[in-house]
């Protein structure tokens, strides 16, 4: 595994725990909370995007016929 995988898996990884953190945080209330929310799901499909993409040639041959 390369670093750009590394890199992208720890946004994903780091995504996801912001995800958590911030639904904690809506669920206490706070009504502020909506922007941290989005914010988490924008790094969340964003790493995963990236991961996609960078590995599409890997990929592809799942989706040869």
């Amino acid at each position: 595994m390369d670093l750009r995988n590394k890199v992208l898996l720890y946004f994903l990884f780091k995504g996801y725990v912001g995800l958590i953190v911030a639904a904690v945080i809506k669920i206490s209330g706070n009504p502020n909370a909506d922007m941290a929310l989005a914010i988490a799901m924008v790094i969340k499909f964003s790493a995963i995007a990236g991961l996609i993409v960078y590995n599409f040639p890997k990929i592809q041959i799942f989706f040869r016929r």
